[in-house]
């Protein structure tokens, strides 16, 4: 390839010229430059932390056909609590985002191991935020007991799994993506709060000391994933689109008035396909659990 740029250099350095004197602007005229594409990362990604970690898995809808084309992120946090009530925020140590290939499988390679950080893989469809399937949430937290991660501690499920060989460690992540269907969700949130009064679980902008998510599944211990995307609240009611349908229930982490901080989940929620779901709610205090 080398000797034949050396005999062309001149008829190139012609062809140049010409071109150069074809696209030349007439004068006063601005000539915006053409972007250059940037390929997007299909299949895999080195994410050149130089550790021994990788996270894998397929990508498959609900019939087990596997699915290309679906926008993965991963982001890897240092060393903190799953939830701090401090306010304090996670240091982010990065985030890579690929697409599934061919054959629905993705992989995001040499991750460092980030003892009692975590890991957070979303799936968000045909494209970054999209809209065709649900967007999905897995946290990967590694116990402080050993070399095992998982989505929850002591939890354990079929689409995940851990294992070492001699490349390193491998973390196999195989989810299911639900095509949106239009369903939402929406609805108005109370709480008992300690000082025996009912309060609006919106009345006061989200932050530390109030979480929600809407997660897929019955209860937590039938957890299949969060779920991302357009959460809202005007203050007195929530709401949450671009939904599959299915089963869903909520879980909540707050701060009570005697400065205890509690986690709670309600009953599960159908949500028919393709409707909005209204389901107001009343977080009873004794079916809470204290948090550290």
């Amino acid at each position: 390839m080398l000797r034949k740029q050396v005999k062309k250099q001149v008829g190139l350095l012609a062809l140049t010229a010409l071109a150069l004197a074809l696209v030349t602007p007439a004068c006063g005229e601005t000539v915006s430059p053409t972007p250059t594409p940037t390929p997007r990362p299909t299949g895999q990604v080195d994410t050149e932390m130089g550790g021994s970690l990788s996270v894998q898995g397929v990508v498959r809808d609900p019939a087990g056909n596997v699915v290309p084309d679906v926008y993965v992120a991963i982001t890897v946090f240092e060393e903190g609590p799953y939830w701090d009530r401090t306010g304090s925020s996670y240091r982010q140590l990065g985030e890579w985002n690929l697409y599934t290939d061919e054959t629905g499988s993705y992989s995001f390679d040499n991750l460092k191991q980030v003892d009692g950080g975590h890991y957070q893989v979303w799936f968000n469809g045909d494209q970054e935020y999209g809209k065709a399937y649900e967007s999905s949430g897995y946290y990967l937290i590694k116990e402080t007991s050993g070399d095992v991660y998982s989505l929850s501690e002591g939890s354990s499920d079929s689409h995940f799994a851990y294992h070492h060989n001699e490349s390193g460690d491998v973390y196999l992540l195989d989810v299911t993506v639900h095509p949106v269907t239009g369903s939402a969700w929406t609805g108005v949130i109370r709480y008992e709060d300690a000082d025996g009064a009912t309060k609006d679980y919106f009345a006061t902008p989200l932050g530390p000391d109030h979480r929600i998510e809407l997660n897929r599944g019955t209860s937590p211990a039938d957890y299949d994933y969060t779920v991302g995307g357009d959460f809202t609240s005007d203050g007195s009611e929530g709401y949450s689109g671009d939904l599959a349908g299915g089963t869903y229930y909520l879980l909540f982490q707050y701060t009570r008035s005697d400065g205890v901080g509690v986690e709670c989940t309600s009953p599960a929620i159908e949500i028919p396909p393709g409707e909005t779901k209204q389901f107001d709610y009343t977080i009873p205090s004794d079916s809470c659990h204290a948090v550290p």
